[in-house]
């Protein structure tokens, strides 16, 4: 705060409390019948110019024509102080009156030297002194008693031109009525002093003085004087101080990017210092103490210290006491062979500099209004820079805070503060600015931080070829929690905020970022788009969300581009917690991100890197969650991958085959290898399982298309986003179900070499060898010989001998379109059809026993299945066409009793088993209907036996039409007929038909 007290301190200390006469005039008067060794005394008048006295020429340069000192003045002189006496005569016993005495004091010199610049200092008593002694007073004899008491009668002056040439630093003090004793000097008189530039005021003056130090020698040339202890102005103490590089308020809100490294007391040590700051005024209501053994003055009670400005309010400190400490500072000015080398123990008082100013308060108070900036605290202490691009180092007591307006806007404010201490100082040779005890700092555009403690690194920088001084820039900071484990590191703004252990952050410019220019032209093209769209009336993506966040340790570097702080790169360890706070659309999930590490570099960039780890990391955002070791996303080529084991969820509004669910589910993947993500397409490797509500899926690899590409951007809809294509390579096992109002109505499965399926046209192929299987709810068996009544049944229940299992068997490919609910297989196609009684049995077409009552097994080269509502609803039907070398094995019900009342006929018809075979087989549920197609070269021929070697039924025929519920057969260019066993009923002729039907049995 202050540069230049030496002067102050002269002025308060030597000359202010007239030092100078008491040391050529008390202290030869103090001790006892001692002779004036080394003093000359001359009574002989100064005639002019052209006398012999020697002194006119030294007087004249320093007393102005008429003065009593170019009179005849009577002279006592030593090498260093001469005393002038106009007169003197004795009053009282013991007692003596000066008349117009004047003391002239040469520091550091003799007045015979004239080699040396500085400028002697003159005391004027015009009225004279009374002097009171304890054994008389008589000069001509060289005798003198003990000064009792002594007082410098009417008005005091001290003046001295000091050493710089012209009117600088001449100095003038101003008193009336000074006494003095042995121990002390004083007046009740005001005081006024001016030095240079400076000047003040104050009432009731006292020094106290030291007496000599024991076994001190005593030199010839010189005065052996004690010394003053201390002085004090007591009442009406003003200061008017022009200090040159005063800093008032030595950046109390922390340095800003552009500060200026000009310490305090730069400029009074340091030529290259900069320019003058306005003057500055001191004032107290109690008393200045100065201690010239300690080299400390105090100012006492409502000390006020203003630094005037010109066209602007001044800046103000505030306090109840204010210590300064000043340090010696060593001179070795030039002197003569003549003049006398310095003696230890000279205590006369030699230049002093400032080391340390403290102040006190409830609280200290500092302001500059024209800057917008406050500090508060209980104690400061501030101490200046020892090199001329050195900072201050200042403590600052708290409670307390501060503020100061960033960049001449008062709407942007930074504020700080304390419950402990705040201190600039050096470590290791680097300027740290640290904050203890519930510490915060804020700015409305950056936000606010708060910890047990902070430290912001400072460092020194100068632009290569520059004369300007080096600028203070922060470089780094770390804030921290004092107890173990506690996350008391709290940060709030728009887009962060959170609680961690510690925090770490980095500033960076753009001369120091590699990569300042592709970030640059990123964020131009960036706001060139926005401006873009909001020319054509687009909506503007949304203001980023507010991130809320939790770890052990946060790092952020920090890009400082002249605007509002960007977090650049961003670290995150132990325990990692990352939730958007914000409030999303009511059907959206916030985003939120856990593990053990998180990284994301270029966060201002459009090229964003993120990493998260765990055991395991997960992502989860918008019923999106995802899982794994490490995970990565790249903005920059919008892709996300994890090459680890991990589970994805995604809500779906469709199954696994692309049909319509009633409400949302969620599809659940997990994979053992990797997953690939880059906007379009999701890769999943190694042992890949998906499965929603109604099914799943499994296969080593599983590629999703969707239906649109995602951006890794807060302006992209979620909510249109599905699954498009479903690719599966080198085996696959689907499962899925089939519910009609939460009634289980079918179970299916299919396996395959590889699967497609289009969830948006329906289209599916896979290749083989693989097969198709099916439990499902039916309306009785539509190959027994009487269909059961339809029933109703309720929700979750199983009507006995209700369940149908089917399985079809291919060896090359299956294509069809699930919308459709069409397949079509080929390659050696078997399939096997039958009741079942569980939703997990099977019926095995291997067995050596055959398939059981009301089976069906059927063999071909190609199969076309055709199910309108494939699972089975009630009003459900199955249609299936087999080509090529097709055989069917019908299995009736073995002879077992019929229910109700039936006929003879259906009564011999109720057992055995049909064979039929022929070029192609269909057969219609809904009608009840099978047809077999032969060709010209080979009719189809259908045939039975009630017993394995009984005797056979058969027919053959171009085509036959065949209804067993019934009976009934109808054939086409008939080629022979053998129903004895058949045992059925004519099949009605359809019109235009020219059929031949069977006979009846008789």
């Amino acid at each position: 705060m202050i540069r230049r007290l030496s002067p102050t301190a002269v002025s308060f200390g030597i000359v202010l409390s007239a030092y100078g006469l008491y040391t050529v005039l008390a202290v030869p008067l103090i001790e006892p019948n001692t002779e004036l060794a080394g003093v000359t005394v001359s009574v002989s008048p100064v005639a002019g110019a052209n006398s012999i006295q020697p002194y006119y020429t030294l007087f004249a340069r320093h007393f102005p024509p008429g003065h009593w000192a170019l009179g005849s003045p009577k002279v006592l002189e030593s090498p260093q102080v001469m005393l002038l006496l106009k007169d003197w005569r004795s009053e009282a016993a013991g007692v003596i009156q000066l008349v117009s005495c004047a003391v002239i004091f040469f520091p550091g010199r003799t007045h015979q030297d004239d080699s040396s610049t500085a400028a002697p200092i003159i005391l004027e008593a015009p009225q004279g002194a009374l002097l009171r002694f304890d054994d008389g007073f008589d000069l001509s004899r060289a005798k003198v008693g003990r000064l009792v008491h002594g007082q410098l009668v009417g008005p005091i002056t001290i003046r001295s031109d000091m050493q710089q040439p012209g009117p600088a630093d001449d100095l003038c003090i101003n008193t009336t009525d000074v006494q003095l004793n042995t121990s002390r000097i004083w007046t009740e008189a005001a005081v006024t002093f001016r030095l240079g530039g400076h000047h003040g005021q104050g009432r009731q003056l006292e020094i106290r003085l030291l007496p000599t130090e024991p076994g001190q020698r005593r030199d010839a040339d010189r005065f052996d004087v004690g010394g003053v202890h201390w002085l004090e102005l007591k009442q009406d103490v003003r200061a008017h101080l022009d200090l040159g590089h005063t800093e008032l308020m030595p950046s109390v809100a922390g340095p800003q990017p552009g500060l200026r490294a000009a310490g305090a007391n730069a400029a009074a040590r340091f030529p290259t210092a900069d320019a003058s700051q306005p003057p500055l005024k001191i004032a107290c209501a109690g008393r200045f103490h100065f201690d010239l053994v300690r080299r400390t003055a105090t100012f006492e009670d409502q000390v006020d210290v203003h630094r005037l400005r010109i066209n602007a309010e001044s800046d103000t400190l505030s306090c109840q006491l204010l210590t300064l400490e000043f340090d010696q500072v060593d001179r070795q000015p030039t002197r003569s062979k003549a003049a006398p080398e310095p003696v230890a123990g000279d205590r006369m008082v030699p230049p002093v500099m400032l080391r340390k100013m403290s102040a006190e308060g409830k609280p200290v108070k500092v302001d500059s209004p024209a800057t917008g900036s406050t500090l508060r605290c209980q104690r400061l202490e501030y101490q200046p820079a020892d090199r001329p691009t050195g900072l201050p180092q200042v403590t600052a007591t708290g409670p307390g805070h501060c503020r100061t307006v960033v960049g001449n806007e008062p709407a942007r404010q930074f504020q700080a503060s304390w419950d402990a201490n705040l201190a600039l100082r050096y470590y290791e040779g680097e300027p740290i600015l640290s904050l203890w005890g519930q510490a915060t700092l804020a700015m409305p555009e950056a936000g606010e931080l708060a910890a047990d403690a902070m430290h912001l690194y400072l460092k020194e920088h100068t632009d290569p070829g520059s004369a300007e001084r080096p600028q203070v820039l922060a470089d780094r900071m770390v804030a921290v929690s004092e107890a173990a484990g506690a996350r008391n590191v709290r940060l709030r703004s728009q887009p962060l905020t959170g609680a961690v252990e510690q925090l770490r952050i980095w500033f960076v410019r753009p001369a120091t970022r590699a990569t300042a220019g592709p970030d640059h032209a990123a964020r131009a093209t960036e706001a060139t788009v926005a401006d873009r769209d909001r020319q054509q009336g687009q909506p503007i993506r949304p203001p980023q969300a507010t991130h809320d966040i939790g770890g052990r340790l946060l790092g952020m570097e920090v890009a400082l581009d002249g605007g509002a702080p960007v977090v650049a790169n961003l670290t995150v360890e132990g325990d990692v917690c990352l939730r958007e706070v914000s409030t999303p659309p009511d059907d959206e999930q916030p985003l939120a991100v856990r593990g053990s590490a998180l990284r994301v570099d270029g966060a201002d960039t459009l090229d964003t890197q993120v990493t998260v780890q765990g055991a395991p990391a997960s992502v989860t955002a918008r019923g999106l969650a995802l899982r794994g070791q490490t995970i990565r996303l790249s903005r920059g080529t919008n892709r996300l991958w994890v090459h680890s084991p991990g589970q994805m969820v995604l809500p779906v509004r469709r199954d696994l085959l692309g049909r319509p669910v009633a409400q949302a589910q969620r599809l659940h993947v997990s994979w053992r290898d990797a997953l690939e993500f880059d906007g379009r397409t999701v890769q999943f490797r190694g042992d890949v399982v998906a499965q929603t509500d109604s099914g799943s899926l499994r296969s080593p690899s599983l590629v999703l298309t969707l239906s649109q590409e995602i951006r890794f951007d807060p302006s992209t809809d979620m909510t249109s986003v599905d699954a498009e294509a479903v690719v599966c390579q080198g085996g696959v096992l689907l499962e899925y179900q089939s519910f009609d109002n939460q009634r289980l109505m079918a179970r299916n499965r299919m396996q395959a070499q590889d699967l497609a399926i289009n969830r948006v046209s329906g289209a599916m192929h896979a290749t083989g060898p693989g097969w198709v299987g099916s439990v499902h709810q039916a309306q009785g068996n539509p190959l027994a010989v009487r269909p059961a009544a339809a029933t109703v049944l309720e929700p979750g229940t199983v009507e006995a001998g209700q369940l149908r299992y089917l399985r079809i068997d291919y060896d090359r490919t299956a294509d069809g379109n699930l919308y459709q609910r069409t397949l079509t297989f080929l390659g050696q196609i078997r399939t096997v059809y039958g009741p079942v009684e569980r939703w997990d049995d099977q019926i095995d077409a291997d067995n050596a026993r055959g398939v059981g009552p009301d089976c069906v097994l059927l063999t071909s080269d190609a199969l076309t299945v055709t199910q309108t509502g494939l699972g089975g609803r009630v009003q459900d039907t199955l249609e299936l066409d087999a080509r090529g070398n097709a055989f069917m094995e019908l299995v009736m019900n073995d002879g077992a009793p019929q229910v109700g009342q039936v006929t003879a006929a259906e009564e011999r018809a109720a057992g055995g088993t049909f064979f039929a075979r022929a070029e192609r087989m269909s057969f219609v549920q809904s009608k009840d209907l099978i047809v077999l197609e032969g060709t010209k070269q080979a009719d189809a021929r259908l045939w039975r036996e009630t017993r394995v070697g009984g005797p056979r039924s058969e027919v053959a025929a171009r085509k036959i039409l065949f209804r067993r519920a019934d009976g009934r057969v109808r054939v086409d260019d008939a080629k022979f007929f053998s129903l004895s066993q058949l045992g059925t009923a004519p099949l009605p002729q359809e019109p235009g038909g020219a059929a031949t039907d069977a006979a009846a049995p008789r």
